[in-house]
């Protein structure tokens, strides 16, 4: 699989293509290093290619890339990380960077843990951030405590043990002074 990433308007990729490693069996690909652009509208090309390198299928997905500098605080999407065994978790635990999960549907004896990476214009230092369980309806659950940021980012556990099966929603929330950003995650159990 590789990807290009073209700014809007153009037919122009910006550096070499990045070529995506595929999965092993029972463990998620690992990314390849970030691509650094400008703020602006992109469009990210996926080419899914042959062991020969023939091309099977492409498509685009849009990308719009904020001005980070024009705002007081941001936060990152959330990231999520799943243990389903105890081998699981201490992978988990022990991994400098670990790779997040799309999945958003867990199993009651899952280990579901939530990154958040909060950004502050000024002192980030400054940035507080919260996090909820909400039900589906967005009626307040449990507000998760202490979060504390630590080389600016924090990771905790989602208490998903204690759910019925249904589906709910997690806000996180990053604030400097009267400046605020959320995030609302739904996913179901």
């Amino acid at each position: 699989l590789e990807l290009e990433v073209v700014p809007a308007g153009t037919k122009t990729p910006v550096g070499s293509p990045l070529s995506l490693p595929s999965a092993s069996p029972g463990k998620p690909a690992r990314s390849p290093q970030p691509r650094i652009v400008t703020p602006g509208d992109f469009l990210l090309r996926f080419t899914a290619r042959s062991a020969e390198g023939e091309p099977l299928d492409r498509w685009e997905e849009p990308l719009s890339v904020p001005d980070l500098s024009s705002v007081a605080v941001a936060l990152a999407t959330p990231k999520f990380f799943i243990a389903s065994s105890v081998q699981e978790l201490r992978e988990l635990q022990t991994a400098a960077d670990p790779t997040p999960r799309a999945l958003r549907i867990f199993r009651q004896t899952d280990r579901v843990f939530v990154q958040l990476e909060p950004y502050a214009a000024q002192n980030a230092g400054d940035v507080s951030v919260t996090a909820e369980l909400l039900s589906a309806d967005g009626k307040g659950l449990l507000t998760l405590p202490n979060l504390e940021i630590k080389d600016g980012k924090t990771r905790f556990e989602l208490p998903v043990r204690g759910l019925g099966k249904g589906t709910y929603l997690f806000r996180a929330r990053a604030k400097v002074g009267d400046q605020q950003v959320e995030h609302v995650v739904g996913f179901r159990v």
